[in-house]
């Protein structure tokens, strides 16, 4: 594709029109769309919920750069012109700087800024976008959307844009946080939000309630989960992180053993996932310790290469006691 980038978009306009399907194509159906839905009658003040997701902007763009003009041209005006959106998702876009700060400027001059309860920025930005731009531009956002109940992102683009400030901007609003730590964090200049900021949060936003996932399992997993974090679900899925000597079973069991002494009284969901063809369980002796002391529980989910039918029976027999009362929240996918 490089060898074509010498060409003007004039001439690549031409070469490519001849063809079913390119970008500036899809990118001409989309403003037909959306300038469309503007024009009717209610187009306005009737769309509650807009979604485009994975966008790649940059794998799936980059051709030539009318079509990027023109796609983030569209959804921009679009934005700006609806009066009553109350879910914006545009997750997986990967937006160089530009463009993503032209969409989020326009969705702050809306109406909708009033209305919006939902946003999902998952992966909105490229690696090419700076924590700092990433921190100021989300602190403005969610400084106008005071009816906010729901966000999802990722910890770098948290960790940036501080969450005691998200908070403070929030308090009479939102409730739930969607927390992804992707492949992509770990590129980022950031650090890890201390308990201490957790504690700041919960203050401003009590009703605040933490959703983290884990899209790949880390060396040291724990160190993200600190105390004081209000978390209720934890989710870990994916392949290993390269150089890691701990195996999916020493993480899991490290996992389970931090919720059981940590988050006994919030968390009510833990997902382990492992992506892979065999690999060793988790202690007994930690699946055992986190359904005693975990007791709001309502579903804990193993992979089937973490877990085995012949494993829970054996934390069923060696149940002490008989203090744990209830085995259908374990369940093996």
């Amino acid at each position: 594709m490089g060898r074509w980038n010498f060409l003007p978009d004039e001439i690549l306009l031409m070469i490519f029109k001849y063809l079913e399907v390119n970008t500036y194509n899809v990118a001409k159906c989309v403003d037909t769309l959306l300038s469309g839905l503007s024009c009717l009658q209610y187009g306005r003040s009737t769309i509650q919920s807009f979604e485009m997701c994975q966008l790649f902007f940059e794998e799936t763009w980059s051709f030539f750069r009318s079509s990027k003009c023109l796609l983030v041209d569209c959804i921009a005006e679009f934005l700006e012109t609806q009066t009553n959106v109350k879910m914006l998702s545009i997750h997986h876009a990967f937006l160089t700087p530009p463009f993503a700060y032209r969409i989020m400027k326009s969705f702050e001059r809306s109406k909708s800024v009033k209305t919006l309860e939902v946003l999902d920025l998952l992966n909105y930005y490229s690696i090419e976008v700076t924590t700092g731009v990433i921190g100021k531009q989300l602190r403005s956002v969610c400084g106008k959307c005071w009816k906010l109940q729901e966000i999802r992102l990722n910890y770098s683009y948290l960790s940036s844009a501080n969450v005691v400030d998200l908070c403070e901007y929030l308090e009479d609003s939102l409730k739930n946080l969607f927390i992804f730590m992707t492949s992509f964090d770990y590129t980022r200049g950031w650090s890890i939000i201390s308990s201490d900021s957790w504690k700041l949060a919960r203050q401003a936003c009590p009703r605040l309630q933490v959703y983290f996932n884990f899209e790949g399992w880390p060396i040291d997993a724990v160190s993200f989960l600190v105390p004081c974090m209000p978390l209720v679900e934890l989710t870990s899925r994916g392949t290993q992180c390269r150089y890691s000597t701990l195996t999916f079973g020493d993480k899991t069991t490290l996992l389970l053993n931090h919720l059981a002494e940590g988050f006994a009284d919030t968390v009510r969901s833990a997902t382990f996932i492992a992506d892979a063809q065999t690999c060793t369980p988790p202690s007994r002796d930690s699946v055992i310790k986190f359904l005693i002391k975990c007791q709001q529980v309502k579903s804990l989910v193993f992979s089937k290469q973490l877990m085995t039918p012949e494993l829970i029976n054996q934390v069923r027999t060696e149940n002490p006691h008989n203090i744990i009362k209830d085995f259908t929240t374990v369940k093996i996918v």
